[in-house]
C-alpha cells in the first residue's frame, strides 16, 4: 500500500470555508450557488477533579487539502478513518510527547491504533430523524485526549480534523490522509493529566 500524507506544518492561513461548485452555470441559467461546509467546535479543558478549567467555541474553516479529500471521497474513495489533532504552532510546546519528543495530540477513531501521543476513542455520530429514518445533515465527532506533556504548562494553538481514505482505482491501494477542517486560535494552556474534550458538529448548506 502506497502511503500520502500531506504536510500538517504545511497547512497554509486558514481559508473561508466554502466550495463553489465546479460546473460552470451560464448567466441566463441564473447565479451559480456554494456548497458550504460548516464545523462548530466546543473544547472543554477538565482538571483531574472533573472541574472545568477553559472551553472554548468557535466555527472551523476548510483545511488547504479539504477539497481534495471531498473529491476523493465523491468518486468513491472508501474512508478509513477519521481523527482530530490539537498542536501548538506558535512556541512548540504542544500537549503529548512520543518517542521522539514533545508532539500535537491525535484523536483517533479505534481502527487508527494508539500510542503516546494518539488517544483511540473517537466517536462518530450520524444523527437521524425521529420521524423519517433518514440523516437529518449533520455529523458529530467527539473524543477526547490526557495531556501527557511533563512540562508545568503546554499549549494548542491549532485545531483541525482530518481523515485517512483508500484511493480508488489504485494498485496497490494508496492511503491519502490530510487535514479536512483547521482553524488556529489562541493558545490555550495545559497542564499535566488534564483531559482535553473535544466536539466537532459538521452541517452542510
Amino acid at each position: 500500500m502506497t502511503i500520502t500524507r500531506a504536510l500538517i506544518g504545511a497547512v497554509p492561513a486558514v481559508l473561508l470555508c466554502s466550495l463553489p461548485v465546479l460546473a460552470q452555470t451560464s448567466p441566463a441559467k441564473g447565479p451559480s450557488e456554494d456548497i458550504k461546509v460548516h464545523g462548530h467546535w466546543v473544547i472543554e479543558v477538565h482538571n483531574g477533579d472533573g472541574s472545568l478549567a477553559s472551553r472554548q467555541e468557535f466555527e472551523n474553516s476548510l483545511a488547504a487539502h479539504g477539497q481534495e479529500l471531498l473529491a476523493a471521497i465523491l468518486a468513491k474513495a472508501t474512508v478509513s478513518n477519521w481523527y482530530i489533532y490539537l498542536v501548538d504552532t506558535v512556541g512548540g510546546q504542544s500537549p503529548c510527547v512520543n518517542d521522539f519528543g514533545v508532539n500535537g495530540c491525535a484523536i483517533n477513531t479505534p481502527e487508527r491504533g494508539s500510542g503516546k501521543d494518539a488517544y483511540p476513542n473517537l466517536q462518530l455520530t450520524l444523527p437521524l430523524d425521529a420521524a423519517t429514518g433518514t440523516p437529518t445533515g449533520t455529523l458529530q465527532l467527539s473524543g477526547y485526549a490526557v495531556v501527557s506533556n511533563p512540562a508545568a504548562v503546554s499549549y494548542f494553538s491549532l485545531v483541525g480534523t482530518g481523515i485517512d481514505v483508500l484511493l480508488p482505482g489504485k494498485t496497490p491501494q494508496t492511503l491519502f490522509s490530510t487535514l479536512f477542517t483547521s482553524h488556529a486560535i489562541a493558545r490555550v494552556a495545559v497542564t499535566p493529566n488534564q483531559i482535553i474534550n473535544v466536539i466537532v458538529t459538521f452541517s452542510f448548506s
